[in-house]
């Protein structure tokens, strides 16, 4: 160890008298020095402006993780230039000196003069991330309550990935003579380790190995807040590795026995990478502040209570042209990274892959193909993704055909439990196209816990949940591309009649709407669901508020005789209502508070008012128009010209949705009285109106939440952010700049101007 450390010294201190070594130096801090004041520059201006109107929030992220603009994202990529320019003359100069045939006639072994080389580099890499240190210190001491973990993980993963680049480094300098090819040989093996994750991923014996040696990616991880053992133990083999073959390359062994000796250690460092990638002997740390790299606790814990391994098989549609590229056979290693936080939790869930050729009857096809036929189409398709059509046989062939083409032959997951209980995963028409943790976390506590039944009533021309039509519910209740809808939350909506008893096995009924009349019944069978504590949705309408006030009666609500019109002057139509979340409703259901505080309302075109007519429910006022708003008698023509209030009438806010709740045996029974159907058609959940912020969405997503008692859709909340305020303003930035422009650089100039003084008067 002695040998090790002085020979660690000399390389030290010929590597801080050499220029190189310094204007790298010199160079990185200049670099890191406007990096980091042009985003700390940008954050304080934000500040400012936004005085008395809102906050900031996760700087610490914006300022050292962020892709676009984090100081330790943008350095990772310099590093790759600065470790070889450094490495480059660890053994060339000692062959140009006459220091290695000293070296090779001395009792020091091979290995401690590469240890000794490297902990010299080591050294150096320290160097780096003592500037890096800088910037980290000043720019925690001006967040309030900084993300500490987050930016010394990023540290971590930059040092790790110095470390390594040093060693490839000293391998490549100990292979030549010259220094240029050395830097030069440096960079194209690097380069290597960053590309060969691309390599053979179609391959699957071939995919896992080339996946896990790559380098590409890696310490990303640890600069965005995400320790994993995984990335770790990766620096470390390949580390490790280079110094091997580094001490085999300076001893003096024979080249056969050299030979032999780096094909095994290849095969160790890939084993040991591989066997480092398997969930089950993986650990993580998360760093953030808000446990941003981790699923939810409610994600966690429906994790935990599925029992036994689950299956996950992509059916794979060769001519579904929108989405064929999520599925392709290279896309494996992507889809196991996707996963990665649901492997944590659950690391025996299993990847499996059915490919398949059916008409997805894709526009995008035939348009690129116009004329084609079928399997000319799919010969063309294969073609141009380089995959052997021969993998995708007809659909016909797959005992999942029928269920495939309720699925419109698009590229769909199935999970599969131990049990045998399965359900679809699907991707959405959306810029996102793949699940989120939402949506995956539904679909697994719809396995364990079993999904909530809506029944939607029909028989009295209520709004449908299978036609796509302007004023039907289609699009959030049953569309199954569209990621918010509720079959891929954790509902599984109904068309019921009630002209017979309401299935036992339907928790919340949707009354959306009806034109006719019911029947006595009719109006029967629904207060025998009512009493055995079912739940209730009604959305009347005022078109046909007569037909819904007995459904409304049913839970102690009454609905308005007519028909609310606004008295804005905001270019809207009369019948347009913009309410408001009551402070009862933001008690009842705390996620609306945002909505609330970014001032949305729900828009309900057509809406009558909405009261409690009796006290056997305790009634909570939802949502409040504007004050401006009163009643027009009749059936008005909105079209026609602005309307007035009729004498004695006075305008002001009325409530437009009432919740209506009561316990019976022993649980909350939840009713949702709302004076308008339109607020949640197809149309109205699509249309912008100039000037207002629409929260209809929202409110639907919450009134599903209360209607089934908080099951679906899964909440997967989050902290809010802690670093929401810098002390320093604009101005003080400028100074900030130009202190770290000129004095930090200034004096590492000093520095090896000393170092060059002292070494030349000795």
């Amino acid at each position: 160890m002695k040998k090790i450390l002085t020979i660690a010294r000399t390389e030290t201190r010929i590597l801080f008298t050499t220029p190189v070594a310094w204007v790298m130096l010199i160079f990185f801090a200049v670099y890191c020095s406007i990096v980091f004041t042009d985003t700390l520059g940008a954050y304080a201006a934000a500040q400012e402006n936004a005085a008395g109107a809102g906050h900031l929030s996760f700087i610490t992220e914006g300022l050292f993780s962020s892709t676009s603009s984090g100081l330790l994202n943008k350095v990772k990529g310099y590093l790759f230039f600065f470790i070889p320019l450094v490495s480059m003359g660890m053994f060339p100069k000692d062959a140009a000196g006459g220091a290695s045939a000293l070296l090779g006639s001395s009792p020091v072994k091979p290995v401690e003069i590469v240890l000794g080389k490297y902990l010299a580099l080591v050294v150096y890499c320290l160097s780096l991330m003592a500037v890096l240190c800088v910037y980290a210190v000043t720019g925690c001491l001006l967040i309030d309550n900084p993300g500490v973990p987050l930016v010394l993980g990023g540290l971590l993963g930059l040092f790790l990935l110095c470390c390594t680049y040093a060693a490839v480094g000293l391998f490549m300098s100990s292979l030549t003579s010259y220094q240029v090819v050395s830097a030069l040989s440096t960079f194209a093996v690097l380069s290597a380790l960053n590309y060969i994750g691309s390599v053979g991923q179609d391959i699957v014996w071939v995919r896992r190995i080339t996946w896990q040696l790559c380098m590409s990616g890696r310490v990303n991880e640890f600069v965005t807040g995400l320790i994993c053992s995984e990335d770790v133990i990766y620096f470390l083999a390949v580390t490790a590795f280079f110094l091997y073959v580094t001490v085999l390359r300076a001893g003096r062994r024979t080249t056969s026995g050299k030979f032999w000796k780096t094909c095994s250690a290849i095969a160790l460092l890939s084993a040991v990478v591989t066997l480092s990638s398997v969930p089950r002997l993986m650990f993580f740390k998360d760093t953030t502040a808000t446990g941003k790299r981790s699923i939810t606790v409610p994600s966690q814990e429906i994790m935990r209570r599925v029992k036994g391994p689950a299956v996950m098989t992509s059916y794979v549609n060769l001519l579904d042209d929108a989405n064929l590229y999520l599925g392709l056979p290279g896309r494996f290693n992507d889809d196991r990274a996707y996963l990665k936080n649901y492997l944590r939790f659950k690391p025996d869930i299993r990847l499996k892959y059915v490919y398949y050729r059916a008409d997805a009857g894709s526009p995008t096809l035939e348009r690129r193909f116009p004329g084609k036929p079928l399997e000319e189409k799919a010969v063309l398709l294969a073609d141009a993704y380089d995959v052997d059509v021969r993998k995708f046989p007809p659909v016909e062939t797959l005992p999942e055909a029928e269920s495939l083409k309720g699925e419109g032959y698009r590229l769909v997951r199935k999970i599969t439990l131990a049990d045998g209980s399965s359900t679809w995963l699907r991707m959405f028409d959306d810029m996102q196209k793949l699940p989120e943790e939402k949506e995956i976390s539904a679909a697994f506590k719809r396995l364990v816990d079993s999904p909530v039944r809506v029944g939607f009533c029909t028989g009295h021309e209520e709004r449908s949940i299978a036609s796509m039509s302007d004023r039907s519910y289609g699009i959030f209740a049953t569309w199954p591309w569209f990621r918010h809808s509720l079959v891929n939350n954790g509902f599984d909506p109904v068309s019921i009649n009630l002209g017979t008893p309401v299935p036992a096995d339907v928790s919340i009924v949707v009354v959306a709407d009806p034109a006719s009349p019911f029947s006595a019944g009719e109006l029967q069978h629904l207060r025998d669901y009512l009493d055995r504590g079912g739940n209730l949705l009604l959305c009347a309408d005022a078109a046909h508020r007569g037909v819904a006030e007995p459904v409304a009666g049913l839970v102690g609500a009454s609905l308005g005789s007519d028909v609310l019109a606004n008295g804005s002057s905001d270019g809207s139509s009369q019948d347009q209502i913009h309410a408001s979340f009551t402070d009862e409703s933001l008690a009842l259901v705390p996620s609306l508070r945002e909505y609330a505080h970014e001032g949305f309302t729900v828009s309900m075109p057509g809406s009558v008012e909405v009261s409690a007519a009796g006290d056997a429910f305790t009634a909570t006022p939802l949502l409040m128009s504007g004050s401006d708003v009163f009643p027009v008698a009749g059936n008005p023509d909105f079209e026609a010209g602005t309307l007035k209030p009729a004498a004695g009438v006075q305008p002001g806010a009325r409530c437009t949705g009432m919740c209506l709740q009561r316990k019976i045996e022993g649980k909350m029974q939840t009713a949702i009285v709302l004076g308008d159907s339109d607020l949640f058609s197809n149309k109205e959940l699509q249309t912008e109106h100039y000037g207002r912020q629409a929260a209809n969405f929202g409110f639907l997503y919450e009134a599903f939440r209360l209607l089934s008692d908080g099951e679906y859709p899964v909440e997967t909340p989050r902290p809010d952010s802690t670093d929401n305020y810098l002390a320093i303003s604009p101005q003080g930035v400028l100074v900030l700049k130009w202190l770290l422009i000129g004095l930090l650089p200034l004096l590492l100039l000093l520095a090896m101007l000393g170092i060059s003084f002292i070494r030349k008067t000795r």
